[in-house]
């Protein structure tokens, strides 16, 4: 179960915006989730992976960190999102992430901002690292969606173009013989992806919200 500060944050976040799921539902963030239960905007949250299809070591799944970007197919960003375990010496300490209007926005660390890149069916979910000087603003492509569970809230997810099924984990290709593969977040995951990554050692998840 989402810690009690997470589910404060969801229900507070409804309670602000008048007719919050209506409009929600028919804007691009959340188009296709339906009507209840959608959100554009979230703060400070972390972001787990949990396997679909096999047992998990664990209920809260593997978490998420933002990585170097060890292969070069994501264009202006300079992380990916990947698993802690597969990156120990991660970018920014955490991270937290905030939803801004379908924007996925990592916390600020230290001098350096950043904020989500587009994202391309096949690929990862890159991210650009700036000073605070030249940021620009995230692409509005996110929207979490909680499972709406009578007892409360159990579960939330973050979707992209208002997909939450179409995330897997699959191995990188390292173009840096100094950097270990990395287990990446890729979306729509194929065979055909210019060899950045191991489309063999994919799995389906679902990225989890957690509260931090």
């Amino acid at each position: 179960m989402l810690a009690a500060a997470l589910v404060s944050a969801l229900v507070s976040a409804a309670a602000a915006a008048p007719n919050l799921a209506v409009r929600q539902s028919g804007s691009p963030p959340c188009y296709g989730l339906g009507g209840l239960h959608v959100y554009e905007n979230l703060s400070n949250f972390t972001l787990s992976a949990v396997n679909t299809t096999l047992p998990n070591a664990n209920s809260t799944g593997a978490p998420l960190v933002l990585a170097s970007n060890n292969v070069n197919w994501i264009p202006a960003a300079s992380t990916v999102l990947a698993t802690y375990a597969s990156f120990p010496p991660d970018i920014w300490s955490g991270p937290e992430f905030s939803l801004i209007n379908g924007a996925l926005i990592p916390a600020p660390n230290g001098n350096l901002v950043g904020y989500d890149a587009n994202v391309t069916s096949g690929y990862g979910l890159g991210f650009a690292v700036t000073d605070p000087e030249n940021e620009q603003s995230g692409a509005e492509i996110y929207c979490v969606q909680d499972d709406g569970a009578p007892s409360g809230f159990q579960h939330a997810y973050l979707a992209v173009f208002g997909d939450t099924a179409n995330f897997s984990l699959c191995t990188s290709l390292s173009v840096d013989a100094e950097q270990p593969p990395q287990n990446q977040v890729i979306y729509k995951a194929t065979s055909e992806n210019n060899d950045q990554y191991d489309y063999n050692s994919c799995y389906a998840v679902q990225l989890i919200i957690q509260a931090p």
